[in-house]
């Protein structure tokens, strides 16, 4: 009878185990923004950090068009998006946990010359991981590595 017990008590954890949810964990990433002395001309700029599944649409837009409607320029690449306030000599942090199946960060920054700027960059992210992403905003450039 012990042997019942015992063989009905492994199957039943058998079951049990089967039924566990195996979802992927989501793409971490331990991000710093930080901004040069001069940056923007000594002002403050705004920082847009995109997550996407594809970087095709990201590479091809113009910087009005990502900065104020990202949704249309980006379509089903753009994953998640973050925003923040730069100062210049300032750092910001944050850990983002991104669902879904981000493989790239794509950063943008609104220059006062936004003509003569270098406003947009993007590296790839390694999905359902954690990535350390350092994002610098220097004169009128903005690099992510």
């Amino acid at each position: 009878m012990a042997f019942k017990s015992a063989y009905a008590a492994v199957i039943g954890l058998l079951v049990l185990t089967g039924c566990v949810s195996t979802s992927p964990s989501p793409t971490t990433v331990d991000l710093a923004i930080t901004g040069s002395a001069n940056m923007n001309g000594g002002a403050p700029a705004k920082v847009k950090v995109y997550y996407l599944a594809s970087t095709a649409e990201f590479g091809s837009a113009d910087f009005f068009t990502l900065f104020n409607t990202p949704e249309a320029a980006l379509g089903g690449s753009l994953v998640a998006m973050d925003e923040f306030q730069l100062a210049p000599g300032r750092t910001v942090t944050g850990i983002r946990s991104v669902n879904g199946t981000p493989t790239a960060v794509g950063v943008v920054a609104a220059f006062r010359d936004i003509d003569n700027a270098r406003f947009k960059s993007v590296r790839s992210l390694k999905p359902n991981a954690a990535n350390r992403v350092r994002v610098t905003v220097l004169g009128n450039s903005v690099s992510v590595q």
